[in-house]
């Protein structure tokens, strides 16, 4: 039984006319059995039945809480669930997205033994349409100078339901950028791990839905993703102190011939897909 009393982990999902998805996103929280968690429900003040359904489980279910109003985007939802976040533990949960089974459960555990803050990550699948897998995301060195010198070589969290962090470290990293409305996690991360030590669960913590129809999917399909994480990227090296620029350098020169042979292979995969469509 969920007990939203003293939570130590808030779940925060914003949503705009999210009628399709927000019934299995509800669900999918209250079919993990976790106790200790409040679930947050940030609304754009949508313009379907979003809000009406996110009340009616309410209704029935103490942990979820609702916040309808207008807002500039997902950042700015996300960063008005985190300001409303009781726990002291975040995670962010798309309302199309959905944990991995004791995945909540699991972190909950292990929030409490922490002697420091940490940036829990574990691994995340990433399915095409049907469920199906596409594949797993395996991130399992999270470290600045890795990321930056081969974001191929060394995975990324691509998703946040795989991840789960202290809300006090927006107060030395900011909060997500409201500006930003298509890379907005990757931005927070490449700040959150310089300011805190990672924690790798090698566990599938949370399930992706790269499909047809969500942002990051259309995003990606008509070329405007890139660009912004390769931007993203290089405000992350030109805003890194100097010292951790000089840690990218030497990593990078020291790592040169594995990198460019995984991206060989990589492009050499991508050649055979391409040949087989």
């Amino acid at each position: 039984m969920i007990n939203p009393t003293v939570p130590l982990l808030t779940i925060i999902t914003p949503v705009f006319n999210g009628e399709k998805f927000i019934s299995q996103c509800l669900q999918s929280v209250i079919d993990q059995n976790c106790r200790d968690i409040e679930h947050i429900v940030v609304d754009g003040n949508s313009t379907d039945r979003t809000a009406a359904i996110v009340q009616e489980f309410a209704s029935t279910h103490s942990h979820l809480r609702l916040i309808s109003e207008p807002d500039r985007g997902q950042s700015d939802a996300q960063n008005k669930g985190i300001r409303a976040a009781r726990a002291g533990y975040i995670s962010i949960l798309n309302v199309d997205d959905f944990y991995a089974p004791g995945a909540l459960s699991r972190i909950v555990e292990i929030i409490p033994t922490l002697r420091e803050p940490r940036f829990i990550y574990g691994n995340c699948n990433v399915l095409k349409e049907g469920d199906e897998l596409r594949s797993v995301n395996r991130p399992s060195v999270l470290k600045i100078e890795n990321i930056l010198v081969d974001r191929w070589t060394w995975e990324y969290p691509y998703n946040p339901t795989a991840y789960f962090y202290p809300k006090a470290i927006h107060e030395s990293v900011g909060y997500y950028d409201v500006k930003e409305h298509f890379a907005m996690d990757l931005k927070f991360i490449l700040a959150a791990i310089q300011e805190i030590e990672p924690l790798h669960i090698d566990e599938i913590l949370g399930n992706f839905r790269l499909t047809p129809g969500t942002k990051t999917f259309q995003s990606i399909k008509n070329g405007s993703l890139e660009p912004r994480v390769r931007a993203i990227f290089r405000d992350a090296f030109i805003r890194a102190p100097w010292q951790t620029k000089i840690g990218i350098v030497s990593f990078w020169i020291s790592n040169k011939p594995r990198v460019v042979y995984w991206n060989c292979r990589r492009r050499l995969r991508q050649m055979a897909r391409t040949r087989e469509t």
